[in-house]
């Protein structure tokens, strides 16, 4: 695999880290991530099926107290990313490529840091619908949104929507998502010519109430420690 892609693969749940919900209630969510056409997409780009093998499914667990928001996803390799939001700072463990890294910083330094980066894309629309679904006895209005990047590169999301779960974004972000909270989000991510990633990630499980603020504090033992920009270059 081509480290783009894997990068491309890495910003996706990086992105998807940034999703929380609003500080009037306590959460866990659960949420089974498919990445759909993975053995295709190996056939077609040679590349040996076991290294997709961490993102063919995966299991995203949210935890959001108060300010505090806290996102585990772990697949079928016992491999895990582990991303904090408190109210002050973003910690991001990550062992999913093997070598145990990750880093902290405040949020008002992450929010200077991605407010200055370059635009990602030229042209995001937003296509809201009157389609409904149910899921986990939410009502859920969809939205795609379409996006093309700096070098012409379209993907579409296409968003289950829940208006009774309100949905804060702790960071900036180019994309807002729809008021109301998303429990499916279906992705085709294209990283090349006839290279396209379809990837579902659909709540299994929502549990109301109480939860216990020693979850989000977080041992580093183990991982090497490095500021945010040696973070994500290391996938570069």
């Amino acid at each position: 695999m081509k480290k783009t892609d894997t990068f491309k693969i890495v910003l996706f749940y990086f992105l998807l880290s940034f999703i929380s919900i609003n500080a009037q209630k306590n959460f866990v969510i659960t949420y089974n991530h498919t990445f759909l056409n993975a053995d295709k997409f190996a056939e077609t780009n040679d590349i040996p099926k076991k290294l997709l093998e961490p993102f063919k499914n995966q299991k995203f667990i949210r935890y959001k107290s108060g300010s505090n928001f806290k996102q585990i996803v772990t697949n079928n390799t016992t491999k895990k990313n582990i991303t904090v939001h408190t109210s002050k700072q973003v910690i991001e463990l990550d062992d999913v490529f093997g070598n145990p890294s990750g880093y902290t910083i405040s949020k008002k330094e992450l929010n200077k840091i991605l407010k200055n980066q370059p635009k990602k894309y030229k042209k995001i629309d937003y296509n809201y619908t009157k389609e409904e679904t149910i899921i986990l006895g939410y009502k859920c209005y969809k939205t795609i949104i379409t996006t093309i990047d700096t070098s012409d590169v379209k993907d579409i999301t296409t968003v289950w929507i829940t208006k009774k779960i309100k949905d804060v974004k702790p960071l900036f972000d180019e994309i807002s998502t729809p008021k109301g909270f998303a429990l499916k989000e279906e992705y085709l991510m294209n990283v090349g010519t006839n290279r396209e990633m379809h990837i579902e990630l659909i709540a299994t499980d929502i549990q109301k109430g109480f939860v216990n603020d020693s979850l989000f504090k977080i041992d580093t033992v183990g991982y090497k420690m490095m500021n945010y920009i040696e973070f994500k270059k290391r996938i570069k």
